[in-house]
C-alpha cells in the first residue's frame, strides 16, 4: 500500500465560519452553551502523490502560502481539547476535495492521486463526557468515525500557528488611513468603511467583539482575489505567482478553459457575479420577526386542533409524524385500501394519501397537518433562528452547486419560500423593506419558453412572443384545434402544462397524471403541440444527437453538462440522459441570462450613484431594496437591464412591481 500523506488546514476566516456556525448549532439544538474556542480542521489524506506535489498543493489547491516546517506529527493539541474526526470516502466529501483531486493531477500528470477528506472537530472548554457524546452524535455522518488519538499512518503535515488568511491582513496593518480608504473604494464593498477597517483590526487583536459570519464571508470573497496582486511580499509572490507553484497550474487550467470555450463564461459572468452575490449576502433581507412569531403561533394552534381531530377520527392517539404508526392506523385500524407498500411497511406519502381523500375524513386532516407542520417548522421556526442582530436574514448564495448553472440559496434557503398555496404565500408578507424603503420585484415572463423559441428557431413560437400574444392561449388553440376566442381557462391551463412539460422532456404518462386526462389524450396534446411547433421537435432531437456525439450538452454561453448517462447500457439511465440533453441548454441558458442581468443591474445602480441594492434572486426573479424616492427609477433600471441582458431572436420581457413587502411586490 502506498504511503499516505496528510495535509491539515485550519483556515481563517472561512473555516472560522464553520466553527462559529457549529457552535451556534450546538447551542440551538443541543443546549450546550459553553463550547469555547471551537476549531474545525479540514484534513486531506492523499495516496499516490509525491511530497513535492503536496507542497505545491498547499498553495495551489488549498490557497495557503508555503511554510518551512513540514513535520510528521498530528496538529498540536491544547490541554483539555476534546477531539474527533469524521472520515469521508471518495464521493462523500465536498466539491473542494473534488477540485483538489483535479488540481493535484494537473500539478503532476504522472501521478494518480487518491484523496480522502475528513473534518476534525476540536472543542476546548468545560464539556462533560455526556455533552461530548451528544456533540459527536450530532456531527458524525453514518460513515467511519474514530478518536484521533489512535495510531496514524505516516503523515506529511502542514499546520499554521498563524493561519494564512490572518497573514493576508499584515499588508494592511500599517497602511495610512487615506490609502486604506482608497483600497476600500476600489473594492466596491457593500459594507461601510468602518466595518471594513474593523475587520482588519480584528485580525490583529485590536477589537473585542467577534465579526459576524457574514462579515467574514464577504471579506473572504474579496481578499482571495485581491490579495494575489497586492498583499504578499515580493519574494513570496515570486514563489506563488511566478515560475513556482501557480504558474504551471494556471497555464494548464487556462488551456482547459479556452479549449472548452468558457473564458467569457468565467470572466464576464461568474467572476463579476461573485462580487454581486457577496454584496447581496452582506446586505440581507429585513424581516418582521414579530409577524413570523405570531404566524407561527397561529399555525401551532391549528396544528393542535388538527391533531385532536385526527385522534378522534382514528379512535386513539399515535405519532402522526411516524409513517409506520400512521400506516397501521389507516390500513389496519381503519381498514382503508392499501395503495402501496415499502420495505418497512405501508407507504403514506402524499400521492397515496391524496388518492384516499374521499375514503375517510381523517385523510384531508392528515394532509393539512403535514402541510402546516412543515410550514411552521421549516419557515417560521427555522427563519426565527437565523435572523441577525440587524433584524435581517443573510442567506448564502452558491454559484456552483447546480448542474444547470442556477444559483442556489442555503442557510436558509430563501428560494424555497412557499408561493403556490394561499397560506404558504403569507410567509412573504414578513419579508419587508427597511425603514424609508420599498421593495422592487421584477421577474422574467416565461423565460425558458422564450429561450426554447430562440434556440429552436421555431418561427411560430417566435412570432407569438414578439407579437405580444399569450403563448399558452395560442398553444391551446393549436392543441385543441379551436379559434383563440373559444379557448377556455381549463384549456389554457392544460396547454400551459404542455408548454412547460415539453421544456422538461415530459412524456404522455406524466402529463396525463399532471392534468388529469387519459394517456391517449395527453399523447394527442403532445403530438398536436409538436406538429404546430415543428422547429421545437427538430431541435429536441438535434440536442440529443449533439450530446451523444460530444458527450455533453451546453448553454448558449457554453456552460457544459457532461452526460455519461447517454452511453449507459441501462435504458432508464439513457432516457434520463436524453431528457437532460433536451432541457439543460434551455434551463441553463435561462440561468446564465439572469446572472448577466444581475451583474448589469448592480453595475447600473452603482453608475447612477443610487443607494438601491440587489438583495435576493429567486430563479427568474430579482428583488431590489430601494429608498422610497428611488423606487420607481430602480424598477425602470431592473426591468430594462433584465430585458436587455442578451440579444435573442425573441424579445425578453420582465414584469415589475413596487411594494412594502415581498408579498405586495410580487
Amino acid at each position: 500500500m502506498s504511503q499516505v500523506k496528510r495535509l491539515y488546514v485550519e483556515k481563517k476566516p472561512s473555516y472560522a465560519v464553520k466553527a462559529k456556525e457549529l457552535a451556534e448549532e450546538l447551542k440551538a439544538y443541543l443546549s450546550i452553551d459553553d463550547v469555547s474556542n471551537v476549531r474545525v480542521l479540514i484534513r486531506y489524506d492523499v495516496e499516490n502523490v509525491s511530497a513535492e506535489t503536496m507542497e505545491k498543493a498547499a498553495v495551489t489547491v488549498f490557497s495557503e502560502p508555503p511554510v518551512d516546517d513540514l513535520y510528521e506529527e498530528d496538529f498540536p493539541k491544547k490541554e483539555g481539547d476534546r477531539v474527533f474526526s469524521v472520515e469521508y470516502l471518495p464521493g462523500q466529501f465536498d466539491q473542494r476535495a473534488d477540485s483538489a483531486m483535479q488540481c493535484l493531477q494537473l500539478l503532476n500528470e504522472k501521478e494518480e492521486p487518491i484523496i480522502r477528506s475528513a473534518t476534525t472537530y476540536v472543542f476546548s472548554g468545560n464539556i462533560s463526557d455526556e455533552e461530548f457524546k451528544k456533540i459527536k452524535e450530532y456531527c458524525i455522518n453514518p460513515v467511519d468515525s474514530r478518536e484521533t488519538d489512535e495510531k496514524k499512518p505516516e503523515t506529511l503535515v502542514m499546520d499554521y500557528e498563524e493561519p494564512a488568511d490572518v497573514a493576508i491582513f499584515d499588508g494592511f496593518k500599517d497602511m495610512p488611513e487615506e490609502e486604506l480608504k482608497a483600497l476600500y473604494d476600489s473594492l466596491g464593498l457593500a459594507m461601510t468603511f468602518e466595518d471594513f477597517r474593523y475587520i482588519q483590526n480584528y485580525y490583529h487583536g485590536e477589537e473585542d467583539r467577534n465579526p459576524s459570519m457574514t462579515e467574514i464571508r464577504v471579506l473572504d470573497t474579496y481578499w482571495s482575489d485581491h490579495c494575489r496582486h497586492t498583499t504578499f511580499s515580493t519574494e513570496l509572490k515570486d514563489v506563488i505567482f511566478g515560475d513556482g507553484y501557480y504558474k504551471p497550474l494556471f497555464e494548464k487550467t487556462d488551456k482547459l478553459i479556452d479549449e472548452a470555450s468558457e473564458r467569457n463564461l468565467l470572466e464576464e459572468i461568474e467572476l463579476p457575479l461573485s462580487r454581486v452575490l457577496a454584496k447581496m449576502e452582506y446586505v440581507g433581507f429585513e424581516v418582521d420577526k414579530d409577524g413570523i412569531e405570531a404566524f407561527g403561533k397561529m399555525l401551532g394552534e391549528r396544528i393542535k386542533d388538527l391533531t385532536e381531530s385526527i385522534y378522534q377520527s382514528v379512535g386513539y392517539e399515535f405519532n402522526i409524524n411516524s409513517p409506520k404508526q400512521l400506516g397501521v392506523a389507516l390500513f389496519e385500524e381503519l381498514k382503508l385500501p392499501c395503495k402501496k407498500k415499502t420495505k418497512t411497511g405501508y407507504s403514506t406519502n402524499a400521492e397515496v394519501l391524496e388518492s384516499l381523500v374521499n375514503e375517510h375524513p381523517a385523510i384531508s386532516q392528515i394532509l393539512e397537518f403535514r402541510s402546516l407542520s412543515k410550514l411552521k417548522s421549516t419557515y417560521c421556526d427555522g427563519l426565527l433562528k437565523v435572523i441577525g442582530d440587524d433584524g435581517r436574514i443573510h442567506t448564502r448564495f452558491n454559484q456552483v452547486e447546480t448542474r444547470t448553472g442556477r444559483i442556489s440559496s442555503l442557510e436558509p434557503n430563501l428560494q424555497n419560500i412557499p408561493i403556490r398555496t394561499e397560506l404558504g404565500s403569507q410567509m412573504r408578507k414578513f419579508f419587508i423593506a427597511g425603514s424609508g424603503k420599498k421593495l422592487v420585484d421584477a421577474d422574467y415572463s416565461q423565460i425558458e419558453l422564450r429561450v426554447l423559441s430562440d434556440l429552436s428557431g421555431d418561427e411560430n413560437m417566435i412570432n407569438a412572443f414578439n407579437s405580444g400574444d399569450d403563448i399558452h392561449t395560442i398553444t391551446a388553440s393549436q392543441v385543441f384545434n379551436l379559434p383563440v376566442d373559444m379557448v377556455t381557462p381549463q384549456m389554457r391551463s392544460r396547454a400551459k402544462a404542455v408548454n412547460f412539460g415539453i421544456v422538461y422532456g415530459i412524456g404522455a404518462f406524466s402529463l396525463a397524471k399532471d392534468i388529469g386526462v387519459s394517456n391517449k389524450e395527453a399523447k394527442q396534446y403532445i403530438d398536436n403541440y409538436l406538429a404546430h411547433y415543428s422547429g421545437v421537435n427538430d431541435y429536441m432531437q438535434k440536442m440529443i444527437d449533439l450530446a451523444k456525439d460530444k458527450g455533453y450538452s451546453e448553454t448558449l454561453f457554453h456552460r457544459k453538462r457532461y452526460l455519461p448517462e447517454l452511453a449507459s447500457s441501462n435504458h432508464m439511465m439513457r432516457a434520463f440522459g436524453e431528457r437532460v440533453a433536451r432541457n439543460m441548454p434551455i434551463q441553463g441558458t435561462a440561468a446564465d441570462i439572469i446572472k448577466i442581468a444581475m451583474v448589469k443591474v448592480d453595475d447600473r445602480l452603482a453608475k447612477e450613484n443610487m443607494k438601491s441594492r440587489l438583495i435576493l434572486q429567486v430563479h427568474d426573479e430579482l428583488i431590489v431594496e430601494a429608498p422610497e424616492d428611488e423606487a420607481q427609477k430602480a424598477l425602470e433600471i431592473v426591468t430594462e437591464e433584465m430585458e436587455n441582458a442578451c440579444k435573442m431572436k425573441v424579445l425578453l420581457r420582465a414584469d415589475g412591481k413596487i411594494g412594502n413587502t415581498w408579498f405586495d411586490a410580487h
